[in-house]
């Protein structure tokens, strides 16, 4: 496993990182899974799904949250019936109201909380904490500006009373803030590549990340979509290990080709969407180059690759129906997949049962 050291410096409110040692992985010690399974998906015809953008799923205890574009932007369904429990989030800025909206997951309290709280507002720059229970009765809840950091928040990751992961427009893989120290921390692209990348645009096109935090354990698992890896930190902001699940070869030339034609551009991308149980983290890779992923005619099927929080690599799902999926749900007590397949005709939601 690859450990780097860094040490941390602080430049006005920002601390910023300067690098002391840095060990690349051979990156052909691949991951293996001993275990392959094929899976093919059963339409929900019970759960209508209407969206012209984006939809977001997780499961929580017996609670299946659907995230739509579309107001009222969350629907809760029991994963024993399907049946619609209840739905909130209008348009607005006012108490329990969203602009743009984005249902962020975690494993915390061993699942057992019936709290999601980890939706933000990107044109808001607001947290909310939701209790489930409560509006189902109904009630409402309140949004808590994000006032730690100046830049704009690109893509939102994780909050608690300690910590708040996020990337930013400004520089870097993360933004970290330490609720406790007050220092605000620039965690760079890391771990690097077996080749250079020099241009930022580059760097932010290919880590850009899934992530997924685990509170109890104390891990934040980050996988970049261009890379056949995931990446594994600790809450304060420390890199820990890396595995690698494929080889990236192809995209130091597709990066070359970017800088002299950007609309010749293609490069194989990997996991977009994690989702993760105490024990085990599932990663939606999309295994496919770009310019074959909305074609069903060529591209291969997605696969959903499941590591243990160590980063053993535990066990594979090919997606056997040939799907094009978008986000997954993992329902851990029916051994179930749910999955928003945004090609299907009709019923773009999908269940894969696992054995």
């Amino acid at each position: 496993m690859l450990v780097a050291g860094w040490q941390f410096g602080v430049s006005g409110t920002e601390a910023v990182f300067s690098e002391t040692e840095v060990a690349l992985e051979n990156a052909q010690d691949l991951a293996v899974f001993s275990v392959s399974k094929e899976l093919k998906g059963e339409p929900i015809v019970d759960i209508p799904i209407f969206s012209t953008g984006n939809v977001y799923l997780m499961v929580l205890d017996t609670f299946l949250i659907v995230q739509t574009k579309e107001e009222k932007f969350f629907k809760i369904y029991s994963t024993q019936t399907y049946q619609l429990l209840g739905e909130f989030g209008m348009e607005g800025d006012g108490p329990s109201e969203f602009r743009f909206p984005y249902l962020s997951k975690e494993i915390w309290n061993s699942g057992k909380s019936l709290t999601l709280n980890q939706i933000y507002d990107y044109r808001l720059n607001g947290h909310y904490t939701v209790s489930i229970p409560n509006v189902l009765k109904g009630g409402a809840f309140e949004r808590n500006p994000i006032r730690e950091i100046n830049s704009h928040i690109s893509r939102f990751h994780f909050k608690n009373d300690n910590y708040l992961w996020c990337t930013t427009d400004d520089a870097g893989r993360f933004f970290h803030y330490d609720y406790h120290t007050g220092r605000s921390t620039i965690i760079p692209y890391i771990p690097k590549t077996e080749f250079q990348i020099v241009d930022k645009d580059d760097l932010s096109l290919v880590y850009r990340s899934a992530v997924m935090a685990n509170e109890q354990r104390n891990l934040i698992a980050a996988a970049p979509y261009l890379l056949g890896q995931i990446d594994f930190f600790d809450m304060k902001g420390n890199y820990l290990r890396t595995t690698h699940f494929e080889k990236s070869d192809e995209l130091k030339d597709a990066l070359l080709t970017r800088k002299t034609n950007p609309n010749l551009f293609d490069t194989k991308v990997f996991i977009s969407d994690l989702d993760a149980t105490h024990d085990l983290i599932y990663g939606l890779s999309r295994n496919n180059f770009g310019k074959n992923i909305n074609n069903p005619q060529v591209r291969s099927p997605h696969k959903i690759l499941v590591f243990d929080w160590e980063g053993d690599p535990v066990k594979e799902f090919i997606l056997g129906d040939g799907r094009y999926v978008f986000s997954i749900a993992v329902d851990e007590k029916n051994k179930r997949i749910f999955a928003y397949c945004p090609e299907e005709e009709e019923n773009h939601l999908v269940v894969y049962n696992y054995p």
